[in-house]
C-alpha cells in the first residue's frame, strides 16, 4: 500500500515539474511609457502594440498621459520584436444603448496598429519607455526615452 502511495506521489511531482515548465508563449519586455497630442498630455484612451505575430499587447492611458502594456498577465509587456502601434481616445456622446456618437479626440487612423503608421523595434535588456506623439495633423513619432 505505502509503496502504491509514494508511486503516485512521484508520478503527480513527475507530471507537474516536466509538465509545468514549458511555455509556447512568445518572450515579452517591459513597456511603458507617456502619449501626447499636440505636445500635451493625452489624458485617456488606450494604447495597442501588435507583433507581426501573437497576442496584441494593450495599455490604458491614465490622466497623465502614462501607459503600461500588458499582453498576458498585469504589466507583463509585450512580445519582443517588431510591433505596429495604434492608439486610441474616444468618447461616447448620447446614449449607449442607441450607439451613441463617436468623438475621435485624435485623428482616427492612429486608432489601428494597421493604418496609424507607428512603429518600433522592441528589444530585450533595459525596459522599453516609449514616448508616442501625436499630431491633429495626423502625423506621429515614436521614440525611446532613456
Amino acid at each position: 500500500m505505502r509503496y502504491g502511495i509514494l508511486k503516485c506521489v512521484l508520478s503527480v511531482t513527475a507530471i507537474t515539474v516536466v509538465g509545468g515548465c514549458g511555455s509556447d508563449a512568445p518572450a515579452t519586455v517591459k513597456v511603458r511609457g507617456s502619449v501626447q497630442l499636440d505636445g500635451q498630455p493625452l489624458d485617456f484612451g488606450g494604447v495597442l502594440l501588435q507583433p507581426a505575430g501573437g497576442r496584441l499587447g494593450k495599455g490604458r492611458i491614465e490622466p497623465d498621459g502614462t501607459f503600461v502594456i500588458s499582453t498576458y498577465d498585469s504589466g507583463d509587456g509585450a512580445i519582443v520584436g517588431p510591433v505596429k502601434i495604434g492608439v486610441t481616445a474616444v468618447r461616447l456622446l448620447g446614449d449607449s444603448r442607441d450607439g451613441g456618437i463617436r468623438e475621435w479626440l485624435i485623428p482616427e487612423p492612429f486608432g489601428s496598429p494597421d493604418t496609424s503608421g507607428l512603429q518600433y523595434e522592441l528589444t530585450h535588456g533595459a525596459e522599453n519607455v516609449l514616448l508616442i506623439e501625436l499630431a491633429t495633423d495626423g502625423t506621429g513619432r515614436v521614440t525611446r526615452v532613456e
